[in-house]
């Protein structure tokens, strides 16, 4: 990697952490969540150090239920997008309302 793409990713990473108010956060394709920003951590009560649920995990019951979670990512890795709103539960188990998009454009 050369010295500019370097501090690209930096800044990059700098300004992601920078939000405070959406949680940003990077899934695999099986729904383990594997890199967040503060604004994630803020909302959903997760620490860096804390284990992370998986995304299903981060959904309400109901959404779970009606296989939301499994919906969410089989959409996000065939059509590049996936967008709800509804219920989502932070590490105390309190809800919160909130508009959840999974975009699989970004492949690492």
């Amino acid at each position: 990697m050369r010295i500019e793409e370097i501090e690209d990713s930096r800044r990059l990473e700098l300004l992601i952490n920078g939000v405070l108010d959406y949680a940003i956060y990077t899934i695999d394709l099986e729904g383990n969540i594997v890199s967040w920003n503060s604004g994630a951590e803020r909302l959903k009560g997760y620490r860096k150090r804390d284990h992370w649920p998986p995304f299903p995990d981060l959904l309400h019951d109901e959404d779970q239920d009606q296989g939301l979670p499994q919906r969410a990512l089989s959409i996000a890795a065939t059509e590049g997008r996936f967008e709800s709103e509804g219920w989502r539960i932070r590490k105390d188990g309190t809800r919160f309302w909130a508009l959840t998009v999974l975009d699989a454009t970004a492949r690492l």
